[in-house]
């Protein structure tokens, strides 16, 4: 159970980190790292889309995201994982993920970085460094 009146956009932030923070703390493994990517992104695709959408819609998407996210830690946040000290240069995170190739990469650090311009929380920028250890780099073709 989570309070998501209020703010949307200080809310939709809320959860973003709030998921950051499930992976910061439970994605010790490629398998565990996708599906835990899914929390954050799922989260951050709802901010993408509310410029689109009613109030009402918006609120039920975000409650969605909320529980989605609640569910993908409860079945496969299992492990518990140190801290990592978050990279603080986000022009060599975004490049980072762009040399490294895989598409979870990618859009995982897309969406903390954007959050993190938003509300300024480590805990994002620590999600965005510790995805590129945890995946493999992209295969070229």
């Amino acid at each position: 159970s989570a309070d998501l009146s209020g703010d949307f956009d200080t809310r939709l932030d809320e959860v973003v980190v709030a998921f950051a923070n499930v992976f910061n703390a439970h994605a010790s493994n490629d398998f565990e790292a996708i599906v835990l990517t899914h929390a954050v992104t799922g989260a951050a695709a709802v901010g993408r889309l509310a410029p689109f959408l009613s109030e009402d819609t918006r609120s039920v998407m975000l409650r969605r995201a909320w529980e989605a996210g609640c569910a993908l830690k409860v079945a496969f946040g299992h492990g518990e994982t140190p801290a990592l000290s978050a990279h603080v240069d986000t022009a060599a995170l975004a490049e980072d993920a762009a040399a490294h190739g895989d598409d979870h990469v990618i859009k995982l650090t897309e969406a903390c970085l954007d959050h993190y311009d938003r509300c300024g929380d480590l805990a994002l920028l620590e999600t965005a460094s510790r995805v590129r250890a945890l995946l493999p780099p992209a295969q070229a073709d």
